[in-house]
């Protein structure tokens, strides 16, 4: 038994092992010298590695938390909350529901106030603005939640932000109402029960009504997305993230789930595409995760993932935030989204604070220049 992750190793078909989801960290190889020797340091590293590249390793580490989880109901995931026939939820957007703040009122406001300035200034200038918050699965099936943490608390992240967005009056979508109406009547899951974030098909309500408005902003010169048909299968890469990470042998939401098929309408030659600048959290990846945005905007766009990493809209790999001008980018676009879930609000926004100065700056600076 000792021996067989050796033999396997050597002689075993690779191509039957599924590979671990989730963070796997690879470990790096140190130097061997008398230092390492002596430390030990050269040793446990070989180990890590060795364990690491064991082709046998995605089989054992599943055995494990298979075991865990139907013996004992552990689960060997980070910030995972196990809640009633299943369903698996964030213990940490958990507790921002139920009433853990973590924003500063004072410059959540301060930052309120200086959003609907610049909404204003983009305005003025011909650039769409929109403000989408979608409801966290904590909030769409919060009747699930442990009795512990079933109970909205009073005072939240996501009542501070909307408050002070309703105070300042930028214009935001709060998602919540049509969600839940969504999730009664929808023939697939539009969230699932072992999924952090929407599915493919609960995102792609927001995509077609987010595209549609914009198009109508823009005098209906943007490329038209329909949805064709929706296939179904069971849950396909972005869906099932938390029950993925789990690692286990077997599914635990073993349904149907629907994947919209598209297709596009071009009511004029060439059609506008619209360089847009997106602020989001994980949630926007339901959106990216059509593949339909590479066609219907402008390959300058960027999804600036927690204002941190650029993803731009092109096959290049991503890079850091501070590798752009995002003053100039944010003058330069057409239009500024900022999407971020109900409960997924630590540390919102993520920075941007600090750059809506300058950028509200550049945009006065270039409406006085405008005027004659």
């Amino acid at each position: 038994m000792i021996s067989l992750p050796l033999v396997y190793d050597v002689w075993g078909d690779q191509k039957n092992i599924t590979p671990l989801h989730g963070a796997y960290e690879q470990p790096v190889a140190c130097v061997l010298n008398w230092e390492n020797w002596i430390s030990q340091t050269y040793q446990h590293n070989r180990d890590s590695l060795y364990k690491y590249n064991t082709t046998l390793r995605p089989l054992l580490v599943r055995l494990y938390n298979e075991m865990d989880f139907k013996l004992f109901g552990k689960s060997n995931m980070g910030d995972l909350l196990f809640g009633k026939e299943n369903y698996l939820f964030s213990h940490s957007w958990a507790e921002s529901r139920s009433g853990k703040v973590t924003l500063d009122s004072t410059k959540i406001d301060l930052f309120c106030g200086k959003l609907a300035h610049l909404e204003q200034l983009l305005s003025q200038s011909g650039k769409f603005f929109k403000f989408i918050i979608p409801p966290s699965k904590e909030e769409i099936f919060a009747e699930f939640l442990p009795d512990n943490l079933k109970e909205e608390g009073t005072v939240n992240d996501y009542k501070i932000l909307t408050h002070y967005l309703n105070k300042h009056h930028v214009t935001f979508d709060d998602l919540t109402d049509y969600y839940k109406e969504l999730i009664r009547t929808a023939p697939y899951p539009v969230y699932s029960s072992t999924s952090v974030h929407w599915t493919m098909y609960g995102a792609h309500f927001t995509l077609i009504s987010l595209l549609q408005e914009m198009n109508t902003y823009f005098d209906n010169r943007m490329i038209e997305l329909y949805v064709e048909q929706v296939n179904t299968s069971h849950f396909q890469e972005y869906d099932g993230d938390q029950e993925k990470t789990l690692n286990l042998f077997a599914r635990l939401d073993d349904g149907q789930f629907g994947y919209p098929v598209y297709g596009t309408n071009t009511p004029i030659s060439p059609a506008f595409k619209p360089r847009v600048i997106t602020i989001g959290d994980s949630y926007y990846w339901g959106i990216i995760g059509s593949w339909q945005l590479l066609s219907i905007f402008d390959e300058q766009s960027k999804y600036l993932y927690y204002f941190s990493t650029v993803f731009p809209n092109n096959d290049n790999p991503s890079y850091s935030l501070h590798d752009i001008d995002i003053i100039e980018e944010i003058s330069q676009s057409h239009a500024l989204i900022i999407m971020n879930s109900s409960h997924n609000l630590l540390n919102f926004p993520y920075g941007f604070e600090n750059d809506i100065d300058a950028i509200i700056t550049q945009l006065e600076n270039e409406k006085k220049g405008m005027m004659p």
